[in-house]
């Protein structure tokens, strides 16, 4: 079954308990933030665990799903498009480690299109915290857009540019105008200053697309985005 976040909550806690365990599954659901938060981490371990091959014996103590690192995803992405909405900050910012986790080496476990509609989907979330009055909250997200645009097989540099551009142009206006437009433009030098650069004579036509076009993952250009992204004069002007 592919991912859908169209999910009744009721169902979500129930995969849940059936992959993680009912510890988990409940502290979720707790009134108490810090049991959420406490949960989240345990999660981020779990699947830390799943990877790791000496980790079997762990990893039969658990449910069936569980020892499927695809299904683990999927219920992961669910949880995440959750929490990455909660009202309070620890929680918030357990959710952001926990994305960096779900999403590391995906490329060989997770079908293409639901990488990117999984990240389509929870990007928003993240974008939405850019410029937050809490610095944590704003690092946290920006260290989750840095980690798409870099990390292997998934968005690259020209997708995240361009989602950046989206969220600068549903700026409203004042204040929060201002912090979005402060949190944008942290994250562009951020990721100015941890990628590598190259003079726009010598960027082709491909480059340039990349990085202004709407984003559109080609089936070659899926996972390779490391070595090959690259700034120009354009991009900075």
């Amino acid at each position: 079954e592919a991912l859908c976040f169209d999910v009744p909550l009721e169902e979500i806690y129930a995969r849940v308990g059936e992959a993680f365990g009912p510890t988990i599954s409940a502290s979720l659901q707790a009134q108490k933030w810090d049991k959420r938060a406490q949960a989240l981490t345990a999660l981020k371990s779990l699947l830390r665990a799943s990877e790791t091959p000496n980790q079997k014996n762990a990893a039969s103590r658990r449910g069936p799903a569980f020892r499927d690192r695809l299904t683990s995803w999927r219920i992961s992405c669910l949880v995440l498009n959750r929490c990455m909405c909660d009202k309070v900050m620890p929680v918030r910012l357990a959710a952001l480690e926990l994305f960096q986790v779900t999403f590391t080496d995906v490329k060989s476990v997770v079908p293409k299109n639901e990488v990117v509609h999984a990240l389509d989907t929870l990007m928003e979330h993240i974008l939405e915290r850019l410029g937050d009055s809490n610095l944590r909250l704003h690092e946290g997200a920006r260290s989750c857009v840095y980690f798409a645009a870099e990390h292997p097989g998934l968005l690259g540099l020209g997708t995240i540019l361009a989602k950046l551009r989206a969220q600068l142009g549903r700026a409203g206006r004042g204040r929060e105008k201002a912090k979005i437009h402060f949190g944008i433009l942290d994250s562009v030098n951020f990721l100015l200053n941890n990628f590598p650069g190259r003079r726009s004579s010598e960027a082709s036509p491909q480059d340039a697309q990349r990085c202004c076009d709407e984003p559109v993952i080609d089936e070659e250009d899926f996972g390779t985005h490391n070595p090959e992204d690259f700034w120009t004069e354009e991009d900075v002007a």
